[in-house]
């Protein structure tokens, strides 16, 4: 997968991860498996660079589903030569907490 992709997939799941109320994201799919959000607050209709974006970041490519827990959201990537890396970033802001 390459980067462009992996940015576009994150984005929409990063407005996510920054609502305070968010219930977590534990898995593939959400928490029951279904793809659809317990939520009832109603997402953005359009999300572009400019508009209803909170933060963005630059990530390694990666094929992995984000869990969202808390304050943080944990993914895996891959850096060069193939090495698989865990990483857990920060909802607020965007910042990698640690990377493994």
């Amino acid at each position: 997968m390459n980067n462009r992709l992996s940015l576009y997939l994150v984005i929409p799941c990063l407005f996510v991860a920054s609502l305070a109320v968010a219930d977590p994201w534990p898995q593939f799919r959400g928490p029951n498996g279904s793809g659809v959000s317990l939520e009832k607050q109603s997402l953005p209709t359009e999300i572009t660079p400019d508009k209803n974006v909170l933060w963005s970041r630059t990530l390694p490519p990666g094929v992995s589903s984000p869990v969202i827990f808390g304050q943080r959201m944990y993914l895996t990537a891959e850096r060069e030569k193939n090495q698989l890396v865990t990483m857990a970033i920060n909802t607020a802001d965007g910042e990698i907490v640690w990377e493994q």
